[in-house]
């Protein structure tokens, strides 16, 4: 009888398979997850948190290049800079040198406070003793400096200034423009960098997570597979046991079968212990394997951890030093952006720390997706605080609805009033106090927040899917004070239709949005708010109401501007219609009801 078939395994073998396989898969996945990130700068390509090389992030440059030394400039070469640059650049062209601590303070405190315009102070560095002698030649700098002098003189110089103003309206128009351009230049740049750090993140998570799956998924096959092998090989000898046994059945009598089953049993069982010896010392070996892996992506958890409080100290920094500005009205939205991207660093962080190390929680990505819809809800907040007027101002201009609402017998628990686009809440406010009841309806988290701190009754939102949410003839009032200019048109009609259908027989809907007949307005003050749409005038809108079936459309014309009043001694009807063009309504109400 020949002896069983040698069926050992190649433990060492095999190990050695698995890590090659899971060597493979690391070296891998940094490759892939270039390929998502789609943001690797140059100088780092997608190895980030893996190779223990620290992750840097771009810097903006702080100044601006020197201009070149000339003879010869004209003004504007000069007026291109800012601030410091300004003050710098103006030293290093018209005197040849760098400015001292003193005069370089004191022109950047004439520029910060608006008490010198930059042709000023041009002036006073090109005319100067030290300006004279150097003789550089400044061209178009002596025209608007003498008029910035003499607007200096009183009484002449403040008449003088207004005629100046006049001439140069569309000039101020133009470069109001211009600013605006900039100012979205560098929200669009502000947003690009903060899409690209989150982008460098969901990177580092998405290799983490795809070495974890790789390497889980290369161990648990090798086990399936040799778990396989070995309950064949364990068939295979059973199989061939059975085969031998009937086969000296018939040769052998009872006593030597009974010793040879005796034999094969003994050695049957011999071969059993050694291969389970061997399968669990493989099991040893894999779960160390990857114990150890687990471990390095625990350290890259670490790491990531570690670069999120050097993100947020560069918020700090950015948010401190805009705080410091003179213009901070102007880099509001800079502080507010960078002000998001900390706490959504943070957020990251937290949800990161409270996951077991190196396992992804499913729906991250849409997670940090729908965070970025709300990155700008606290500058607009802020925006509105700056530009709106104050929660009083407001409360004292919507008092003029409360008769409307009043009138169509709103505020009742069976006809409330919805306030869509509540922001602050001065309205909502202001019907509590008067007894009506009242509830509200904004897309911006911060603003909804507020307004529930408040004790208002607000849900947060968007409009439009709201009001298609409500029973048909459920309320008794809607109100949009300054939000149909943010809604695009086809919307708008859906808003109107909508409006409508939930409103009560007799009841009221007003829509306030400001008013393009006066100049100022539709050509400057409409286009600070970088939501806005297009301006609305009045007459057409009447029309889309009225085609919508509302009943007793009225305009209502409100705020006239209080900088300037017409005279009321005029020789003809023309300054009137100027001034009423230029300082006439602000504003204006749709007010419309259902039949």
């Amino acid at each position: 009888m020949n002896p069983p078939e040698n069926q050992d395994l190649d433990v060492d073998a095999l190990m050695r398979q698995i890590r090659t396989e899971i060597a493979g898969r690391a070296s891998r996945a940094p490759a892939s997850g270039q390929g998502t990130s789609g943001t690797n700068r140059p100088g780092t390509g997608a190895r980030g948190a893996f190779d223990g090389e620290r992750v840097t992030l771009s810097r903006l440059a702080e100044t601006a290049a020197a201009i070149p030394r000339k003879v010869e400039y004209a003004v504007n070469e000069f007026l291109n800079y800012h601030d410091e640059d300004f003050v710098r650049n103006a030293y290093r062209g018209m005197l040849g040198r760098e400015p001292d601590a003193e005069g370089a303070r004191r022109f950047l405190v004439m520029l910060r406070t608006g008490d010198f315009a930059k042709v000023e102070i041009l002036g006073r560095i090109r005319f100067s003793p030290e300006g004279r002698a150097a003789a550089v030649r400044v061209t178009g700098l002596l025209v608007p400096f003498a008029l910035r002098t003499l607007r200096r003189i009183p009484v002449l110089g403040h008449g003088l200034g207004i005629i100046q103003y006049i001439l140069r309206l569309p000039n101020i128009v133009r470069n109001h423009e211009r600013l605006e351009a900039v100012v979205f230049l560098h929200q669009l740049e502000m947003r690009r960098g903060v899409n690209a750090i989150d982008a460098e993140i969901e990177a580092a998570l998405q290799r983490s997570q795809d070495l974890i799956v790789g390497s889980s998924d290369a161990i648990e096959g090798k086990i399936t597979a040799h778990e396989s092998a070995t309950h064949a090989s364990l068939n295979r000898v059973a199989e061939r046991l059975d085969s031998m046994t009937t086969r000296v059945a018939v040769k052998i009598d009872r006593p030597e079968i009974a010793a040879l089953e005796q034999r094969i049993q003994s050695e049957g069982d011999l071969r059993r212990a050694q291969l389970t010896t061997q399968l669990e010392t493989l099991e040893r070996r894999i779960q160390s394997e990857t114990n150890a892996k687990l471990t390095h992506v625990e350290a890259v958890t670490k790491k990531i951890n570690a670069e999120l409080p050097a993100l947020r100290s560069l918020v700090d920094a950015l948010e401190k030093w805009t705080s410091e500005q003179p213009t901070g009205a102007l880099l509001r939205e800079t502080i507010e952006v960078a002000a998001a991207a900390k706490a959504h660093a943070g957020r990251i962080a937290e949800d990161f720390s409270k996951r077991p190390p190196g396992i992804l929680k499913a729906g991250q990505s849409a997670a940090v997706r729908n965070e970025r819809d709300h990155l700008f809800d606290g500058f607009y907040v802020s925006f509105e605080d700056t530009f709106r007027g104050t929660r009083e101002d407001i409360k004292q201009r919507v008092e003029v609805y409360l008769p409307y609402v009043r009138e169509a017998g709103a505020g009742t628990a069976k006809a409330p009033v919805l306030d869509i686009g509540c922001g602050r809440g001065e309205w909502l406010e202001l019907l509590n106090e008067n007894g009506l009841a009242a509830s509200g309806v904004d897309l911006n988290r911060v603003a909804a927040a507020h307004c529930r701190e408040r004790g208002l009754v607000v849900a947060e939102a968007d409009g439009l899917d709201y009001l298609r949410g409500l029973k048909t003839a459920s309320i008794g009032a809607v109100t949009a004070i300054h939000v149909i200019e943010h809604i695009p048109f086809r919307e708008l009609m859906f808003l109107f239709d909508e409006v409508r259908r939930v409103l009560k027989p007799g009841g009221v809907a007003i829509f306030e949005t400001p008013n393009p007949e006066n100049l100022i307005v539709g050509a400057c003050n409409f286009w600070y708010d970088p939501t806005h749409q297009q301006p609305l005038p009045p007459e057409p809108m009447r029309f889309i109401l009225d085609n919508r079936g509302f009943t007793r459309v009225e305009i209502l014309r409100l705020h006239p501007s209080t900088d300037m009043s017409p005279s009321t001694e005029v020789p003809n009807e023309l300054p009137a219609l100027i001034a009423e063009r230029f300082y006439g309504p602000q504003d204006y109400a749709l007010i419309g009801y259902k039949s």
